[in-house]
């Protein structure tokens, strides 16, 4: 079972190859296979690696939602390190594996649903950001130390959005980082909450704007948004601004991603926004297609109370994201959450339509739209 030679592939296939893996797996398996892969492009002399000369490793980890059935309707299972998985046709172990998905799936919706308890005057919405790394809740630690996550959450991140966590503690599970200057620390403000096996969740208040709470000096940007509510005869508003979520969104995920690099975290992760307290609200986005989309199809109000962003709370409804390809910049954090921040505002009423491609994903067109919008109205200094 040991490799006599890495002779590779033209390194100018390596993109199509990438692709291939994905759609095989996708079109044939159900449900679709996690696995992440990694690169290395030659030449590397003691490979035998010829320059121009790649190869693709492809690590698939034990499944947390087993069993996996082919196209073909049949059942595979590796067994140890054989290259040619067999079919499964053993009841006795088909019941394991439906054991093993019914446990991780039972364990990924508690998480989910048990939200922090609130003091009964926090009553404004709220969106909670989970990031999942032991998508089998195996129990694994990362090692990451007190000290390491209270450095990597105070810091000033080399990105276009920054947030600093200073006061920090450890839990029985974990440890926790929360953004108390300026604000009252008996209250659940900006918190990022990691547990040991690498999993997290960030709770974010968002705040509201009214033509009640004297906040007016918070609508800088906002005047066409706040004209074309009078336009359309909305006599009152409550107003969420998804610009600043989507940047301190992005922070966050900056501080996770430095997490996991410290913790030696290669493979993807998996995320999921929960919103609460969010009925009646009007999303605002610094966005000029936004404006141009409200003024002909209406402005969005949030008719639930809370939503899941995708929707449901099963493993299969999680984002997969994935830092690894991305190359190091100040927008890196905000390149790698971008699914799940269109996730988040398409659940509150903003389309993002038109910054799409054919294939349903941003334009890169779309891209640059999108950050420069952000960047042009969140102040370049650590958030609150």
């Amino acid at each position: 079972m040991t490799a006599k030679a890495f002779p590779g592939i033209p390194t100018s296939t390596v993109p199509t190859a990438r692709v291939q893996l994905r759609e095989a797996t996708s079109a044939h398996i159900v449900p679709e296979v996690f696995f992440s892969i990694k690169v290395i492009d030659g030449p590397v002399p003691a490979l035998g690696l010829a320059a121009d000369r790649s190869i693709i490793i492809v690590a698939v980890p034990e499944s947390s939602n087993p069993p996996h059935i082919h196209s073909s309707g049949r059942i595979y299972r590796r067994v140890a390190d054989h290259s040619d998985p067999k079919p499964e046709t053993d009841r006795r172990v088909l019941d394991m594996l439906w054991s093993r998905r019914e446990r991780v799936s039972r364990t990924l919706a508690e998480l989910l649903t048990e939200l922090p308890t609130l003091a009964k005057a926090e009553t404004n919405p709220r969106a909670y950001v989970f990031f999942i790394n032991d998508v089998d809740f195996s129990g694994r630690r990362t090692g990451v130390t007190f000290r390491a996550f209270r450095d990597i959450m105070a810091a000033k991140e080399d990105s276009a959005f920054t947030v600093s966590l200073r006061d920090a503690f450890p839990t029985s599970d974990g440890l926790i980082a929360r953004d108390v200057e300026r604000n009252d620390p008996f209250y659940e403000t900006l918190t990022f909450r990691w547990w040991h096996n690498g999993n997290g969740r960030l709770s974010i208040p968002l705040d509201v704007i009214s033509p009640h709470d004297g906040q007016f000096r918070f609508l800088d940007g906002k005047g066409p948004l706040l004209a074309e509510l009078q336009r359309q005869g909305h006599k009152t508003w409550r107003i969420v601004d998804f610009s600043a979520f989507t940047a301190i969104l992005s922070a966050a995920a900056s501080k996770y991603i430095r997490l996991r690099e410290h913790a030696r975290l290669t493979e993807p992760f998996w995320a999921k926004v929960r919103l609460c307290n969010v009925w009646r609200i009007t999303p605002f986005i610094n966005l000029p297609s936004h404006l141009e989309s409200i003024k002909q199809t209406g402005i969005p109000v949030v008719q639930d109370d809370s939503c899941y962003c995708p929707p449901g709370i099963t493993p299969e409804s999680m984002i997969r994201l994935d830092e690894s390809h991305i190359d190091v910049s100040p927008i890196r954090a905000l390149l790698t959450i971008l699914p799940l921040a269109a996730q988040t505002l398409n659940g509150v009423g903003v389309s993002l339509d038109c910054l799409l491609n054919d294939e349903g994903t941003m334009s890169d067109v779309g891209i640059q739209e999108f950050t420069s919008a952000l960047i042009s109205c969140v102040p370049q200094q650590p958030l609150k």
